[in-house]
């Protein structure tokens, strides 16, 4: 999430060490995905050459295929973008797990008396910048897909843009919230109450706008792929 809610402050001090546990769990599935997305990034890559240059995979291999792929072709140079985004979107979630850490260690008096994503804030600026690359990512991903093809293409892709972000939003925000429930159902029992009331309100503003967004979009890009009723069985 762009703000998650065990950033935001507690007002109960019993609730900031669940709060904090629930941000270590969500910084380590966002690693595990990005160090993914970095494998699956790769893979993709000698596949899209295979595909592209007709050649076998030992082929692909040498490098030659790849390589032109890489310098000479749309997909090949949004490829490498996306590859420089994932791998600085790495290194913020490091830069803010290590803040995340050295706060729960020694808390200072203004860290525990006021909100730790103040945008004047250091760690805000972080979470910003994330956030930015994880929609610049989304947009590589436009850039190469069924949208990008289409006029109006600005339209199509924003179209796609806003269908993938929304999307994203939302299944990623029910991850990190499923992933919270163990956290959440260890802790006593009015801290599990405190920590529901913190976090779904919060979840729930976002994953209204991203379904709304998902809805909207998708009628969008089904005007603009879908010329026929038919071509929704007819039509890989």
């Amino acid at each position: 999430m762009l703000r998650p809610a065990g950033s935001a402050g507690a007002p109960n001090p019993d609730l900031t060490p669940v709060l904090e546990a629930i941000e270590r769990r969500t910084f380590a599935i966002v690693r595990i995905a990005t160090v993914g997305l970095l494998v699956l990034g790769v893979v993709t890559l000698f596949n899209q050459a295979a595909q592209v240059g007709g050649a076998g995979l030992l082929r692909v291999m040498e490098g030659e295929v790849v390589t032109r792929l890489i310098m000479k072709t749309r997909y090949g140079l949004v490829w490498l973008a996306r590859m420089m985004i994932i791998v600085g979107f790495l290194g913020v979630i490091e830069q803010l797990a290590a803040s995340q850490a050295r706060t729960a260690i020694s808390p200072t008096a203004e860290a525990v008396s006021a909100p730790r994503l103040s945008p004047r804030s250091s760690e805000g600026w972080w979470w910003w910048l994330g956030s930015s690359m994880g929609l610049a990512l989304l947009l590589t991903a436009a850039l190469v897909s069924h949208a990008a093809g289409r006029e109006p293409a600005l339209l199509s892709l924003g179209a796609d843009f806003a269908h993938q972000a929304g999307a994203a939003a939302w299944l990623g925000g029910l991850l990190c919230l499923t992933a919270a429930i163990p956290i959440i159902w260890s802790a006593p029992e009015g801290v599990r109450a405190a920590a529901v009331a913190t976090l779904i309100p919060r979840f729930e503003r976002l994953g209204v706008v991203a379904v709304v967004l998902v809805v909207s979009s998708g009628w969008l890009n089904a005007w603009q792929l879908v010329v026929a009723p038919a071509h929704l069985v007819d039509t890989p």
